[in-house]
């Protein structure tokens, strides 16, 4: 008996150990992500800007607060076309990131389901561009979005931009000559 009792006490602190070392992992794991700071950008970058130097400045001096749509198309096909410059605080050391969108309008945090998976394709990179498409109806005018880039399901990075665009509208005019069929008074 007393031998059962020391192999029950010598699992439970084998137990006890294993789990706050596998949670410690998880946070420093977290921990080494870099830190990335976004710039929403009106448009693609160009081809003539080709070192992490140029492509920083660019993304500083045409930094977009407010987005415009592309206005070449009909009002329902429209939509909001940029890119995201990331700039991390030491190489990324992750092969995998995702950039979610999230709507801000109204103080609520609220999840659009466009996600973008990045492939990184050298971990030693300290700088990276990807293209987004944010298409109507599921976006609008007057629409504050959150760009966030996360590792690991963890947050590294976020940029807020405004959407700005043409609101659909009514052509002004009231027809009463035709009948509401869903209005109690309707003949039927």
């Amino acid at each position: 008996m007393p031998r059962l009792s020391g192999l029950v006490a010598l699992a439970l602190v084998a137990i006890a150990f294993a789990f706050p070392t596998s949670f410690r992992h998880s946070q420093a794991d977290a921990q080494t992500t870099a830190r990335a700071t976004l710039y929403v950008v009106n448009g693609a970058i160009p081809a003539s800007v080709t070192t992490a130097a140029a492509l920083l400045r660019h993304a500083r001096g045409h930094r977009a607060r407010n987005l415009p749509e592309q206005t070449n198309a009909p009002l329902a096909e429209r939509h909001w076309r940029g890119s995201v410059v990331m700039t991390f605080s030491r190489p990324v050391g992750v092969r995998n990131l995702t950039m979610l969108t999230y709507d801000i309008t109204g103080g609520q945090r609220v999840l659009t389901g466009n996600s973008v998976d990045i492939f990184v394709r050298d971990v030693n990179d300290t700088s990276l561009v990807t293209d987004f498409d944010l298409a109507r109806p599921r976006f609008r005018p007057n629409q504050d979005i959150e760009f966030v880039v996360t590792s690991v399901r963890t947050a590294i990075g976020s940029a807020r931009v405004h959407l700005t665009g043409e609101i659909a509208q009514g052509n002004g005019s009231l027809d009463f000559t035709q009948a509401d069929p869903d209005h109690p008074t309707a003949r039927r």
